[in-house]
């Protein structure tokens, strides 16, 4: 069976594949415990549900997205 869920990757030549997540997989958990997110859907918000990936978090993407300014609390700056 085929994903219904289209993920993008791109081949980055210093860190190998990079995949482009989506916000309906942040939203539903499904990325829980991963250590790369991209996410890149013209975002005009900071998405709360990437706090709760905290623990695992080492490297977070929001290029390319429409953010006005430093998402991250003050906490996580």
């Amino acid at each position: 069976m085929i994903s219904q869920v289209a993920l993008a990757v791109i081949f980055n030549i210093d860190s190998g594949p990079i995949i482009l997540h989506t916000l309906a997989q942040l939203k539903s958990g499904e990325l829980a415990g991963i250590q790369h997110l991209k996410l890149s859907e013209s975002l005009t918000t900071f998405p709360s549900e990437i706090l709760s990936l905290a623990d695992t978090l080492e490297i977070l993407d929001l290029s390319h997205n429409h953010l006005a300014r430093n998402p991250l609390p003050p906490a996580y700056q």
